[in-house]
Formats: structure tokens, C-alpha cells, sequence
């Protein structure tokens, strides 16, 4: 939703806190560990994909480009969306690719 309005900052920390509670589960539940470690991974990539949004939003090409990367590789170890990571990488590259044209 706020990513839809422009609120890109609140998207990411929304995600960020969204991500809280999963985390006393895994002490508590070591049977749902690797369920809710998805999760919370999944949380983490969406928050840098926001931030990511934001920073392109601010014209900040190479900070951009780093949170894509992150979110990328966080998505690689999340079998469930690993599927997802190749195209946060291309966004990685497109903002890469962004900076440089500006530098020039």
C-alpha cells in the first residue's frame, strides 16, 4: 500500500518491523526455524527493495544499486523466492548502469 502512494521510506520500515515478532518464534519453535527464517529474509528483501526505490526516487543511482544487490542475495537464500533474485539483480545493474551514465 505505501509503496503504491510514494511512501517509500514507510514501506521499508514497515517491512523492517513487520519482520519483529518472527524472530522470538524461532527460539521458541526450533521445528519452524527454517519456515520462519524464510520469512524473515523475505521481510529483509523487501525492506532493501524499498530503500532501493527510495534512493532511485532521490536520484542516489549507487546506493540504490547496493540495496538491489542486497536484496538480491538475500532473496538467492530463500529458496521459496529465490526466483526473485535474478531480477533485483537486473535492478541492481540498471541503477549501476544509471550512475555511470551520469558520471560521464
Amino acid at each position: 500500500m505505501q509503496d503504491g502512494v510514494g511512501e517509500l521510506e514507510e514501506a521499508a520500515e514497515s517491512f523492517d518491523i513487520a519482520a519483529i515478532p518472527y524472530r522470538p518464534v524461532v527460539e521458541k519453535y526450533p521445528q519452524l526455524t527454517e519456515t520462519v527464517k524464510d520469512y524473515i529474509q523475505y521481510l529483509q528483501a523487501w525492506c532493501e527493495i524499498e530503500a532501493a526505490k527510495r534512493c532511485h526516487q532521490e536520484e542516489r543511482y549507487q546506493d540504490s544499486c547496493k540495496l538491489y544487490y542486497n536484496a538480491s542475495n538475500i532473496l538467492l537464500e530463500v529458496h521459496k523466492w529465490s526466483f526473485l533474485s535474478k531480477y533485483y539483480d537486473a535492478c541492481g545493474v540498471t541503477q549501476e548502469a544509471e550512475a555511470l551514465s551520469i558520471e560521464d
